[in-house]
């Protein structure tokens, strides 16, 4: 019952076609975990929205996903891996699912390599850029300046966690955008 706190079982309710065999409890555990899956994908439909149209996700778009929606419904790594080191989804949903599970499950990243390969998705490379505003210092004016970095969800769990920081600081001083893509997209295009 910790899983789901907020609702209790109800054993009067009918089995659906096909599960009446697996038992009432483990039919109730079943619908519970895909009505919260389909509520988070429902809540996720702007990342992928996005990703779709432009093929990068910005950074707001990115935290939203952390932090509205994954902290929101208390999820845990389990779910994470099932929810999210799919290698049907876009590398990015595998980043948020990475990135939350490091900050906010602690997750080791030794775990994290775990699971990523278990799922067959540690080798999927993303592409961050991010753009520093202009700055003015009395007459000298500094341009933009534009940077991108291209690895891999090994590589974040074998010592490059500090692009996860990177992203998860606020720094709306000093950046005036961050937007991730696939690596594959990018250079395909």
């Amino acid at each position: 019952m910790k899983r789901w706190p907020d609702h209790q079982y109800d054993i009067s309710h009918t089995e659906p076609q096909g599960m009446e065999q697996l038992g009432p409890w483990k039919t109730w555990y079943i619908s519970m975990h895909k009505k919260m899956s389909t509520e988070i994908f429902i809540h996720l439909w702007e990342v992928e929205k996005q990703l779709e149209k432009s093929g990068f996700l910005e950074i707001r778009v990115y935290k939203y996903a952390i932090d509205i929606v994954l902290r929101d419904f208390k999820v845990g790594f389990g779910d994470i891996c099932l929810l999210f080191f799919r290698r049907k989804l876009h590398v990015v949903l595998n980043l948020i699912g990475l990135h939350y599970s490091f900050f906010y499950l602690q997750v080791s990243a030794e775990d994290l390599r775990n699971a990523l390969s278990s799922c067959q998705v540690l080798d999927r490379e993303l592409l961050v850029e991010w753009v520093l505003k202009v700055s003015i210092n009395g007459r000298l004016c500094m341009p933009e300046e534009r940077y991108s970095l291209v690895l891999s969800l090994a590589e974040i769990t074998d010592g490059e966690e500090a692009i996860l920081y990177f992203l998860q600081s606020d720094r709306s001083g000093h950046v005036k955008s961050i937007r991730m893509a696939s690596s594959s997209d990018v250079l395909a295009a």
